[in-house]
């Protein structure tokens, strides 16, 4: 058993000795299934909130309707709750109403896929009653009972079984992968930044490119704003190496040169502020790399990490092959780089010409940062002044 359960094992002990059941489930036993590393550990009981709150000197309310309460032991934190049911769903996303139960089987039946509805107790036995393990081991996705049923509940877990495949490289049992198709107009219902949150594990998975031909042939990508537009070059898009891309903001960089609507894709898919201004970097990045290769000021102003992402998101979507030796050449040849601190400040500038703040500060600035590139100022104070000095006298 793997340390993470060692640790969490007298929480069920706890609970176990005033007559709970009391198992480890979810995320963490298919993971250590997998010989993969254990994040989260989380635990079902047939204890309800209060008697699990009234077990353990620390806990938070986290989930308290739907049985979830924090527990901590030893500081760690673990999710202990409530073995349920759910009645009809609303809104295709969240029960109506969750009713406790004291029978493991029945929690389990809720899940949506096998592979997440297994529990393991204290002593490392299995309890499997969907084969789940049987499923990892043949990586294969597959709902819990009806897929119709399972999606038609929840329709986030469309998304989630994409997801999963790029994550854990699985492919999608038939009947699951049909009801993709038939159900994933529901995802018209589902709020667009669980959606996105999704899609965001999806691109940073390892196989995110099988993943996405399945989005778009079960028409999921269709429920992405603008990507109904990308879904007619999808082809295309596919044939990219898109593997090249490394984060969320590349695959979405390429996504968005694709769709050819950028500004409401942003707004659309309720990225945060701060996403969306990395995009637009690499946006304009990739435009201005598209027309010509960098020069040494356009170096000095990204810096060298930006450099190799916006030439990953130019690789990908021109199809033609990175240059980044010639990038990390071209910059140790600099005489100054991005990180390196600037010999003069502002007010230095303002001290030396005698004249006020104004923009020709930021002005000049730029001035002198691209005659020393071009080495004819040297990043030396008195050499800064000097030259200053002498200009303003001309």
């Amino acid at each position: 058993m793997k340390k993470e359960f060692v640790r969490a094992v007298p929480v069920l002990e706890r609970l176990e000795q005033r007559g709970h059941l009391a198992y480890f489930v979810g995320g963490s036993v298919r993971d250590s299934i997998m010989g993969k590393e254990i994040h989260d550990v989380d635990i079902a009981t047939s204890a309800t909130p209060q008697e699990v709150k009234e077990l353990f000197d620390r806990t938070i309310d986290v989930g308290i309707q739907h049985g979830t309460v924090l527990v901590f032991h030893e500081g760690e934190p673990y999710e202990v709750t409530t073995f349920r049911t759910e009645s009809q769903y609303k809104d295709f996303r969240r029960p109506e109403q969750v009713e406790f139960v004291t029978s493991l089987l029945e929690d389990l039946k809720r899940r949506d896929f096998t592979m997440n509805a297994m529990a393991m107790d204290k002593d490392g036995i299995l309890y499997d009653p969907f084969k789940g393990r049987e499923d990892i081991e043949s990586k294969i996705i597959r709902t819990v009972g009806s897929p119709d049923e399972r999606f038609s509940e929840d329709a986030l877990r469309m998304v989630r079984a994409v997801r999963f495949m790029s994550q854990l490289g699985f492919e999608v049992e038939s009947s699951t992968y049909q009801a993709l198709g038939e159900k994933a107009h529901l995802l018209s219902h589902i709020a667009q930044e669980r959606k996105t949150a999704e899609f965001q594990k999806l691109l940073a998975g390892k196989k995110p490119k099988e993943a996405l031909k399945v989005a778009a042939s079960t028409q999921i990508l269709q429920y992405y704003p603008e990507l109904d537009a990308l879904m007619r070059e999808i082809k295309r898009f596919l044939s990219l190496d898109l593997e090249e891309c490394q984060t969320f903001e590349e695959w979405l960089s390429v996504i968005a040169l694709a769709s050819a609507k950028k500004e409401s894709m942003y707004r659309e898919w309720k990225l945060p502020v701060a996403v969306i201004k990395k995009i637009k970097a690499l946006i304009e990045g990739y435009e201005r790399r598209n027309r010509e290769f960098y020069s040494r000021y356009q170096l000095y102003e990204i810096g060298l990490e930006d450099a190799h992402r916006i030439e990953r998101v130019w690789s990908v979507y021109s199809g033609q092959p990175a240059q980044y030796a010639r990038i990390d050449d071209l910059y140790a040849q600099m005489p100054i780089q991005r990180e390196t601190p600037l010999s003069f400040s502002g007010n230095d500038l303002i001290k030396w010409s005698g004249k006020k703040g104004g923009p020709w500060i930021k002005e000049t600035t730029k001035d002198i940062i691209q005659r020393m590139l071009d080495g004819e100022i040297v990043n030396e104070r008195e050499f800064v002044k000097q030259w200053l000095i002498q200009g303003n006298k001309q």
